[in-house]
């Protein structure tokens, strides 16, 4: 699913962010540790695609993943919303993720 080089990056939900597949695959690994599944033991995972983008060997996709679940410390449980941007390159191994950028999908505010 990603492109094991030094130039993929992620952009967290939880914080932070990372350059290089040995610190990014240590920070997908520790992001996992940070959920629960709830008690139905079903996340319900969803994702709603809202764009994609093609061009030659690179491709943009938007989307808003739900799930449920319950967060460390604290372990409370409820439906979550995160907006999603996720680049993918073309490679010889085909269309692998470059760059991922996750975070809590907030309310909207008039302007």
């Amino acid at each position: 699913m990603w492109q094991n080089t030094e130039d993929v990056t992620i952009f967290g939900g939880l914080g932070a962010y990372e350059r290089g597949w040995d610190q990014v695959s240590t920070r997908l690994d520790w992001s996992a540790t940070q959920f629960s599944p709830p008690a139905s033991g079903n996340t319900n995972w969803q994702k709603e695609i809202v764009s994609v983008h093609i061009c030659n060997d690179i491709s943009v996709a938007t989307q808003i993943e739900q799930f449920t679940a319950r967060m460390e410390p604290a372990k409370d449980e409820r439906r979550r919303f995160v907006r999603v941007t996720l680049v993918w390159r073309n490679g010889p191994d085909g269309w692998k993720i470059i760059h991922r950028h996750g975070d809590a999908l907030q309310p909207k505010h008039a302007p």
